[in-house]
């Protein structure tokens, strides 16, 4: 228990940062090409799939951690995370968060 407090934080940078980074990507690109035709929540979550698997990935060969499909599949699924944070916000997902811990 002890250990997740101290990860917290930076666990909500990392996220906090990474949500950040899609959403000026997905500023910079969403009015290029053929990226027009695709709605923006879900060129969002494709901006942020394409940003955090290769970041966990070079996070473990920067470590020397092995990399397993666990933690790429872990990495899809906080990339959801990301998006949601970078399409409407901390607030928003703070609320989410409260709703359900109860």
């Amino acid at each position: 228990m002890e250990q997740l407090t101290t990860l917290l934080p930076i666990i909500a940078t990392v996220f906090g940062i990474a949500a950040i980074v899609v959403s000026v990507v997905v500023d910079v690109t969403k009015e290029i090409g053929f990226i027009k035709k695709i709605p923006t929540k879900t060129w969002t979550i494709i901006v942020a799939i394409i940003l955090c698997v290769p970041a966990y990935i070079a996070y473990a060969a920067n470590t020397g951690s092995q990399i397993t499909w666990y933690f790429v599949l872990a990495s899809i699924i906080a990339s959801f995370g990301v998006a949601y944070i970078a399409s409407y916000g901390w607030d928003t997902f703070d609320e989410l968060v409260k709703r359900f811990k109860r």
